[in-house]
């Protein structure tokens, strides 16, 4: 089994990265350089390929890094002027996500469009949070580049998870490998696992992280296991640990259906009450039909009494008469 450790990260570049799993003793051996990806590599990779020279609302660690002034020999972070800028690049930025950077973006989108040039606003994901320093949730880039699609009335392209262009990214590393060669392990439910199921590639929740009790009763993306960490997750998809059926609890129920099922409830009610008073009628008839027959059986019993009697009293005339 070959393992790919796929990052999310707009903040770092692929080097520091790589630096940082090493410092976690990822040793080489464990997870070489060429299987770990991020979105920042992935996204200059396409920047490249496709001409675009970005207004970068970046993190400075990754917007000086090697990897970004490279792609971008001419890149000059204090040009004020926008007039070389053809797309707007946007990652995880919490001092570069403010107002001013975002109405000089939201300006270079709209004044474009006044000459019919198209001007592509590009994420290098759009997380709505993530989970910070302090172990506590933060806002992601999601929200500001929602706010900024929204002014300009235009679609963002999503460089990053849950876009599939990062997913066929990863498998165009192995040319002849199929989306069912493939397993995807991570702790956030859209970005991860719903990206994946994108692809066609199957997701394993871990419940750590950005996991959020909810997420198991998501109706939309269902997790093919959900798994308490990791460590499990990876030995269950290596063959070393068969996993009983992940219990997904059932999805609370929309206004809409629960009043359906109050109605529901109401109308097998009144169908078991009408047939209860159906069964009582039917049994109050069959009484009186048993009665009737009861009170008809002893009239005959009484008439053939009678007649009987009749007989018995003629025969005694007859006997008499014979008599005298």
């Amino acid at each position: 089994m070959t393992c790919t450790f796929v990052s999310s990260t707009s903040k770092s570049s692929l080097k520091t990265l790589i630096k940082h799993l090493r410092r976690n003793n990822i040793t080489p051996e464990m997870m070489p350089d060429s299987r770990i990806i991020s979105s920042s590599s992935i996204t200059i990779e396409y920047l490249k390929q496709n001409n675009l020279n970005p207004l970068a609302l970046l993190d400075p660690e990754l917007l000086e890094s090697e990897e970004f002034t490279s792609a971008f020999p001419d890149f000059d972070k204090t040009d004020a002027s926008d007039d070389s800028r053809n797309c707007v690049l946007i990652g995880l930025a919490p001092e570069a996500l403010n107002y001013k950077n975002l109405n000089r973006a939201f300006r270079l989108v709209m004044d474009r469009k006044k000459n019919d040039k198209k001007t592509p606003i590009i994420a290098i994901h759009a997380a709505k949070f993530f989970q910070d320093n302090d172990d506590k949730l933060s806002l992601g880039p999601g929200p500001f580049l929602a706010a900024l699609t929204e002014a300009t009335d235009q679609q963002a392209e999503i460089i990053g998870k849950p876009s599939e262009k990062f997913f066929e990214a990863i498998m165009k590393q192995k040319p002849d490998s199929l989306p069912q060669d493939y397993v995807m392990i991570g702790d956030d439910l859209v970005a991860d696992i719903g990206g994946a199921a994108k692809s066609n590639v199957d997701g394993v929740l871990v419940r750590t992280g950005k996991f959020l009790d909810k997420d198991e009763s998501n109706k939309r993306i269902t997790p093919a296991h959900v798994c308490d960490n990791f460590e499990i997750a990876s030995e269950w998809v290596s063959g070393k640990m068969e996993l009983p059926e992940t219990p997904i609890p059932s999805p609370p129920l929309s206004p809409r259906e629960v009043k359906m099922a109050k109605e529901i409830e109401a109308l097998k009610h009144q169908v078991k009450t009408v047939a209860l008073d159906d069964s009582e009628n039917k049994n109050e008839d069959e009484n009186e039909n048993k009665k009737e027959n009861e009170n008809e059986n002893e009239l005959a019993e009484q008439k053939d009494k009678n007649k009987d009697k009749d007989k018995d009293k003629d025969k005694d005339k007859d006997d008499k008469k014979e008599e005298d």
